[in-house]
C-alpha cells in the first residue's frame, strides 16, 4: 500500500498541495487530500453545501476550533472560515464536499 509520500501531490497554492480522489461532479461535489504546510492559511471561504474534513496528520485551526489526527470537522452553507495549519508539521486532511466553495478572500 502506498504511503502519503508516494502520492502524486499537485501544487494548488504556496504551501498547499492536493491529490484529487474523486473528480468534481456537475453539482460541485468532490473529494481530495490536502497537504498544508505549517503556518499556511487557506483562503477565507464559505460553502454551497456540506464540507467534511478528517484530519489524518498534523493540526489545523479555524474560527470553530482546533482539529488533530482523527478529528472530523463538519461545516455547512452557513459557515465561513479560514483554516490554518498550526502545527510544526504538515497538516494532511481528507476533504469531501457536496457543492462548490465560495471564496471570500484572495486565492
Amino acid at each position: 500500500m502506498p504511503s502519503l509520500e508516494d502520492l502524486s501531490w499537485q501544487r494548488l497554492a504556496p504551501g498547499v498541495r492536493r491529490v484529487e480522489l474523486l473528480p468534481r461532479t456537475t453539482s460541485g461535489g468532490a473529494a481530495q487530500l490536502l497537504r498544508i504546510a505549517p503556518g499556511t492559511a487557506l483562503p477565507h471561504h464559505g460553502h454551497g453545501g456540506l464540507e467534511l474534513t478528517v484530519v489524518l496528520s498534523g493540526h489545523f485551526a479555524d474560527e470553530l476550533g482546533r482539529y488533530g489526527p482523527g478529528d472530523l470537522a463538519e461545516v455547512d452553507g452557513d459557515t465561513n472560515h479560514q483554516p490554518i495549519a498550526d502545527s510544526h508539521r504538515d497538516c494532511v486532511c481528507l476533504i469531501a464536499t457536496d457543492a462548490p466553495l465560495r471564496f471570500t478572500g484572495l486565492m
